[in-house]
């Protein structure tokens, strides 16, 4: 009884740690020991068992069974819920689907809605939140019905978020391509949370801000105002090998996505330049795609870019066989933006593409497939091979809604012109298909190579917001004419 007592006055003063809890635990149940001290020892060391539990995890699969019986217990409080999420993310690796979907998950997302919505959450659960939601968004997408509770609770709770917390929050809702539909106007006033923390955040977490302001530049517009301090912060860091040279490609490739939007960004460009050369050969496939078709978008010249560019082609050589075809498309498009034609390069790569063109999925084949063929054809490089495979992939899907206006235009403008004669029974026939296609859709005829500034999303952009127009237009004359022929008037 008296260490009992000794060890409640210890718990009490919070001098245990969850090792010593769970130890406590383990000896009140051997020794069988009871009565209220016991009672109150053991509902003092319990949260400290959860959080042992937790943090000593090594498999998210045993974390989740073991934690069962806490979900429904008032002993699951915020410091739980934050740990289990940073846990999740962490063992990412270790959770099966059947755990993901199981009943157990179910418990956690329910007590987690539960503790969202009474506002018993502090800033730290709620991006811990974001992030292992991001990071399990294809095997946990149950967890996915907490994003609503937890943008409310970032509106409400802004200004208490680290310069950490704010990073992952917005790396997670540009991962989990959030739309503006799903934003409160609210959630821009982050733009003023990054601007006074910026000197908090590491280079890696500055590389990271700003790739996420750039994906959510139309959903969230207002956190473009950020970048010019966040660019400031980073040419302080980026020759220090603070960030990474992966961090440096996707500056790099904001920099392409925010031309418009952020004038001065070519300014803190020559130091990324530079220091992505140097560190060109740690860097993915998709790292070395996004470099050229970034420097292709911004038309950048110079000394720096040069060496740049033959330093990624080089190690693209290399690597070739890793390239997604989405990593071929942007590859094409960098290289057609800035006018290179390293034909050594392009043979490679059209080889690539006869060799991936038969099994890409269809979002693929209906998104990247044209983009490549009018890249070559911009380039003056056609390849008989790869349009006779191109056309053998596409013949059967030219009605369906994956192709749009504008890849249905870059393919007729790949088949076409002087090299007509030159093409086969296959992709002549092709060409005939298109032409029908574009007719029976009722689209007017136009030459993407004097209207294309960012590629295939910039140009639908402006070609949805001219048929808006258009449609507004004949909304108004229609309803002109109705209110003419009530009056007798001419329609």
């Amino acid at each position: 009884p008296g260490l009992v007592q000794g060890l409640a006055s210890k718990a009490q003063a919070d001098e245990l740690n969850g090792q010593q809890a769970k130890d406590i635990v383990s000896a009140c149940r051997i020794l069988q020991v009871s009565g209220a001290t016991a009672e109150v020892l053991l509902s003092l060391v319990a949260p400290r068992v959860l959080s042992q539990t937790i943090r000593s995890a090594s498999k998210a699969d045993v974390m989740i069974a073991d934690l069962d019986g806490a979900f429904d217990s008032p002993l699951f409080n915020e410091f739980h819920l934050a740990a289990t999420f940073s846990q999740l993310g962490k063992l990412r690796s270790s959770l099966s689907p059947a755990v993901a979907r199981g009943k157990s998950m179910s418990k956690f997302v329910r007590r987690a809605e539960e503790m969202l919505n009474a506002d018993s959450v502090d800033a730290t659960a709620c991006a811990n939140a974001f992030w292992a939601i991001a990071t399990l968004r294809v095997i946990a997408p149950q967890l996915r019905k907490l994003i609503p509770a937890l943008l409310q609770i970032v509106k409400f709770r802004t200004r208490e978020l680290s310069a950490t917390h704010v990073a992952n929050v917005l790396w997670a809702v540009a991962t989990l391509k959030l739309h503006s539909k799903d934003f409160d106007p609210t959630f821009a006033r982050l733009a003023d949370v990054i601007v006074d923390k910026a000197e908090d955040f590491s280079g890696s977490q500055i590389a990271t801000l700003i790739w996420s302001v750039a994906s959510l530049k139309r959903d969230v517009p207002g956190l473009v105002e950020a970048v010019p301090v966040l660019m400031d912060m980073l040419e302080e860091k980026a020759d220090t090998y603070e960030v990474d040279p992966q961090g440096l490609a996707t500056v790099l490739w904001s920099a392409a996505v925010l031309k418009s939007d952020v004038p001065g960004f070519r300014d803190a460009l020559p130091v990324v330049l530079q220091r992505l050369e140097r560190g060109i050969k740690l860097l993915i496939p998709r790292d070395l795609a996004n470099i050229v078709w970034a420097c292709g978008t911004l038309d950048l010249q110079g000394e720096d870019t040069d060496a740049l560019i033959n330093a990624t082609l080089l190690q693209a050589r290399s690597k070739l066989p890793e390239f997604t075809c989405q990593g071929l498309a942007s590859l094409c498009w960098g290289l057609s933006a800035s006018k290179r034609v390293d034909v050594g390069f392009l043979k490679l790569l059209k080889a690539r593409v006869v060799e991936l063109a038969a099994d890409l999925d269809d979002e693929s084949a209906a998104i990247d497939l044209p983009s490549i063929a009018w890249s070559f054809s911009s380039l003056g490089f056609r390849s008989e091979p790869m349009l006779e495979a191109i056309s053998q992939r596409l013949s059967s899907s030219l009605s369906s809604t994956l192709l749009n206006h504008w890849s249905l235009f870059a393919l007729a403008e790949a088949y076409e012109g002087e090299a007509y004669q030159e093409l086969g029974r296959g992709p002549k026939l092709f060409l005939s298909q298109l032409r029908d296609e574009i007719s029976a859709r009722n689209l007017l005829p136009v030459k993407l190579s004097t209207t294309n500034e960012m590629g295939p999303e910039e140009w639908r952009r402006h070609r949805s917001h001219a048929h808006h127009l258009v449609a507004d237009v004949v909304a108004a004359v229609g309803s002109g004419s109705k209110a003419q022929s009530k009056r007798g008037g001419a329609s």
